[in-house]
């Protein structure tokens, strides 16, 4: 069996939290390997039009998950039952490959309200301490929104995330979300342009609608996870099953295998995904 080069670190899945811990333990100096079961995925590949639009290939066949013929879960309803396959995807989505659920997410990052994070002790400030029963476990965070803004901020910057802030150091402005907590500085990215029916619905008849339209706070496709991983820390293994095709690396892939400037590693699972045909 091939010995690999010892690293510093090793994590465990190419997603959301491995990228970002990749970035911040290489950037720190560590060298880091991050082995993710499935394959790479590009924007320009996999995120643009039609391929992003292709309802059977996502939607029905899940090419972006599990395939749970391969690997899989076993799942029982009582303790009495006996435990059996999970086969069939459901609300349970499980992804695989390179960004993880960045790749398939609905792209919101909507902070958290100092509210959210103090539920306990304002309704009890509000309503009394009796107001709670006493059989009931809500509590608060232990936290503050004010204390975990700076991180808000620094993830946003990180991921890219587009928006209009409607509350900036308590300046509010009408184009963003006027009821989000106040925030220290202004999106890294501008706002999604906004629907043409929700626009009607803000601008045409102002006043005359509950309906609060702000613009969608959304990050870019996530293929782009590959950037969280500093490129001081990166190798990309490809080492597919001998049972499945060898798959082609994409040009840009190759150049960091030659370059040996990236350390992530796909070791399992990674049959190319087919390719979405243009109607």
């Amino acid at each position: 069996m091939k010995t690999l080069k010892e690293v510093d670190v090793v994590l465990v899945g190419a997603g959301w939290t491995g990228g970002i811990l990749g970035k911040e333990l290489s950037e720190s100096g560590l060298q880091v390997v991050c082995l993710e079961r499935g394959g790479e995925r590009s924007t320009a590949d996999d995120f643009t039009v039609p391929r992003m639009r292709d309802e059977l290939a996502l939607a029905h066949r899940h090419s972006l998950m599990v395939d749970t013929n391969d690997q899989t879960e076993t799942i029982r309803n009582t303790e009495q039952q006996r435990a059996l396959p999970y086969r069939r995807l459901g609300s349970y989505l499980p992804g695989t490959g390179v960004g993880g659920a960045s790749t398939h997410w609905n792209g919101h990052t909507w902070r958290w309200n100092n509210t959210e994070f103090k539920i306990k002790s304002m309704y009890e400030e509000k309503y009394g301490k009796k107001y709670i029963p006493q059989d009931m476990t809500i509590q608060d965070w232990g936290v503050t929104y004010e204390e975990l803004e700076k991180y808000y901020d620094k993830f946003e910057k990180i991921a890219g995330i587009s928006g209009k802030a409607g509350n900036l150091n308590g300046s509010k402005d009408a184009r963003g979300n006027i009821h989000e907590a106040p925030r220290k500085n202004e999106y890294p990215l501008p706002p999604l342009e906004a629907a043409k029916m929700r626009g009607a619905i803000s601008t045409k008849h102002p006043g005359k609608t509950n309906i609060h339209c702000r613009h969608l706070k959304k990050a870019w496709p996530v293929s782009c996870l590959k950037s969280l991983l500093s490129p001081k820390a990166i190798t990309v293994f490809l080492d597919p099953r001998p049972m499945l095709p060898k798959p082609t690396p994409t040009p840009m892939v190759q150049n960091l295998v030659n370059a040996n400037t990236v350390v992530t590693a796909s070791v399992l699972d990674v049959r190319p995904m087919p390719k979405a045909v243009p109607t």
